[in-house]
């Protein structure tokens, strides 16, 4: 066996490509950088280090101060009143959700499918429903409820 097949190549100078400038040795060395070989595996991590809250149970005396409200929201609702409302929003991905608070105008009430709907500052329509309501306030309501 012929040992000494490439002596003729091994004193040619380096190539330079005339059309393509010469990569650093750092951006050479990120080419063999390991990959992720498992994929969404940073996806499931994140998600499942994410939190979320319990949905409390609202007591019966906090339940009938915001069925008070509603009915007062449904009297009014052409006047369209600003409210500040708590709601639960479930996750769709895990157990729990979070609560928000959102400040608008009251749209409707659809007492059909025991929703509430109303345009908040940015002018998104949110549709809440009932059992998901924590906490209603506006301005009106001190001279309605007790």
């Amino acid at each position: 066996m012929n040992s000494h097949n490439y002596d003729d190549l091994i004193h040619l100078p380096h190539y330079q490509s005339t059309t393509h400038p010469h990569m650093p040795l750092c951006s050479r060395a990120a080419q063999f950088s390991p990959f992720a070989a498992l994929t969404g595996y940073d996806d499931a991590v994140a998600e499942a280090g994410r939190m979320t809250q319990n949905e409390k149970e609202l007591s019966s005396d906090l339940q009938e101060a915001i069925n008070e409200k509603l009915t007062f929201c449904r009297r009014h609702q052409e006047d369209h009143p600003r409210l500040t409302l708590t709601f639960f929003v479930p996750d769709e991905k895990k157990d729990g959700g979070t609560y928000v608070t959102a400040i608008g105008n009251l749209e409707n009430i659809d007492t059909q499918f025991c929703h509430l709907i109303f345009r908040n500052d940015q002018d998104a329509i949110i549709t809440v429903p009932f059992d998901n309501i924590t906490d209603i306030d506006a301005p009106a309501f001190e001279d309605y409820c007790p």
